[in-house]
C-alpha cells in the first residue's frame, strides 16, 4: 500500500481533501504500479525535521469511502456576488447624502441652527437615535448680533425609506419649543 505525505502548511483542508480523494481513486486497486525512477512519495529525513505537521492519507478500498470520510472538511461556498446594503443616509443642506452625520445644519437658509458632536445608535434600523448638542444663535438683541448657545439634545431619524431618513426630531431641554421636527429632503432639513 502507498502512503502520500502532504504538507498542512503549504494546502488547506479543502485542497487536502480534494487530493485525498484524487488519490484515493487513481490508486485503489493499481498498488502494484511502479513509481517513476527518481521519485518518492516519502519525504526524506531532512523534510520531515524541517516541516511538520504532516498528514499521511493511506488509499481506501473505493473513491466513495474515501471522499465520504473527508466531505466535512471543505470549506463552505463563498458567494461573491452578494455585496453588502449601503448605509442609509441623511440630505445635508448642500444636497450631499451622508450617512451617520457627525453634525447637520437645521437653518439652510441663514445656518444659525444645527446639531453638532453627533454620536448615532441602531444607524441602519427603521429608527436611530443620536445624542449630541443642539447650537443656536440667540438673536439677542438681534439676530445679527446674538451669541451662540449650545445645549445637550437627543436625536431621532425615521421613516426610512429608499436609502434614506425621511423624518428628523430633535428633543432639547431646556428650550421651550421642545420637540423640534424636521422632514429631510434632498434640500436638507425643513420644518415639518
Amino acid at each position: 500500500m502507498t502512503d502520500l505525505i502532504i504538507r498542512r502548511s503549504v494546502l488547506g483542508a479543502g485542497a487536502l481533501a480534494l487530493i485525498a480523494a484524487a488519490v484515493t481513486a487513481c490508486t485503489s486497486g493499481s498498488a502494484d504500479l511502479p513509481v517513476a525512477s527518481g521519485s518518492s512519495l516519502t519525504p526524506t529525513a531532512s523534510e520531515t525535521a524541517t516541516t511538520s505537521p504532516v498528514v499521511s492519507i493511506a488509499p481506501s478500498a473505493t473513491p466513495a469511502t474515501a471522499a465520504a470520510s473527508h466531505a466535512a472538511v471543505l470549506p463552505p461556498a463563498k458567494h461573491p456576488d452578494i455585496t453588502p446594503k449601503p448605509s442609509p443616509t441623511i440630505y445635508l443642506c448642500e444636497g450631499n447624502a451622508v450617512a451617520k452625520p457627525s453634525w447637520l445644519n437645521l437653518a439652510c437658509a441663514d445656518q444659525k441652527m444645527g446639531l453638532d458632536r453627533l454620536r448615532w445608535s441602531g444607524w441602519g434600523s427603521a429608527t436611530a437615535h443620536a445624542t449630541g448638542r443642539f447650537w443656536q444663535y440667540d438673536c439677542i438683541p438681534d439676530c445679527a448680533s446674538g451669541k451662540l448657545v449650545s445645549v445637550p439634545t437627543r436625536v431621532t431619524v425615521s421613516e426610512l425609506a429608499n436609502g434614506h431618513y425621511g423624518r428628523l426630531r430633535v428633543t432639547v431641554r431646556p428650550v421651550p419649543e421642545d420637540p423640534r421636527d424636521y422632514v429631510l429632503t434632498k434640500a436638507g432639513p425643513g420644518a415639518a
